[in-house]
């Protein structure tokens, strides 16, 4: 069934999708994502309605819950684009604002293609790190259990501890240790698009990444 919307929620529309825009726009990737041009179309096809006194407004919303589905394809990535930055914390910023764009125009189109995702800054990384001393007991417990049954496995990267190299092991993460070195160095969505060997090497980083490692389920 497609949206009714009114005057007012095509400007809320307009203004979250001038607002996703322009995030991408300033994006330091070099690569412009295939969703984009759908927004860029989308935004048009508002002012165009709004430049005409809103005339065909009922007609627009379809063409515009159509394109909305496009972009929200999975081979165009809006679902899954993010921005990339060197810094945790404009990282987090800059996606919050992203995904409360792309949330408001799913809400406004009455549709369902967003998923809700998580960002951490440098504050909840640090709040990660503090709480871990309350499930410390449980990792000790699992990793205590693992080493007694297969033994302690030396990691083959330099900042990453043994007892975490091995409860990776242990999940099966990668099939040999190449891959698992690599799958330290990638971003991984559940821990909020941020690589393992990244959060490692904050204070108290390897506390944040055994509580990450713990949410981990097989």
């Amino acid at each position: 069934m497609i949206a009714t919307i009114k005057k007012q929620q095509l400007l809320r529309l307009k203004d979250e999708l001038m607002k996703a825009i322009s995030i991408v726009n300033n994006q330091k990737q070099r690569e412009t994502p295939k969703f984009l041009s759908y927004l860029n179309v989308m935004k048009k096809n508002i002012e165009t309605c709004i430049d005409y006194d809103y005339d065909g407004i009922e007609e627009l919303v379809g063409y515009l819950c159509e394109d909305w589905m496009m972009a929200c394809k999975e081979d165009y990535g809006l679902g899954t684009w993010y921005v990339k930055d060197d810094n945790i914390d404009i990282k987090a910023i800059e996606n919050r604002k992203f995904d409360q764009a792309i949330f408001e125009i799913d809400k406004i189109l009455q549709t369902n293609h967003i998923m809700a995702r998580t960002w951490y800054d440098s504050n909840d990384l640090h709040n990660i790190g503090l709480s871990f001393n309350k499930c410390k007991n449980d990792w000790d417990t699992i990793i205590n259990d693992i080493i007694n049954k297969y033994g302690l496995i030396k990691s083959e990267i330099a900042v990453i501890p043994d007892d975490i190299w091995t409860y990776a092991k242990y999940l099966s993460i990668a099939p040999d240790n190449n891959s698992l070195i690599n799958w330290f160095s990638k971003e991984i969505p559940a821990f909020g698009y941020l690589a393992p060997l990244e959060i490692a090497k904050l204070v108290n980083g390897e506390n944040i990444l055994r509580s990450f490692m713990m949410d981990i389920t097989i």
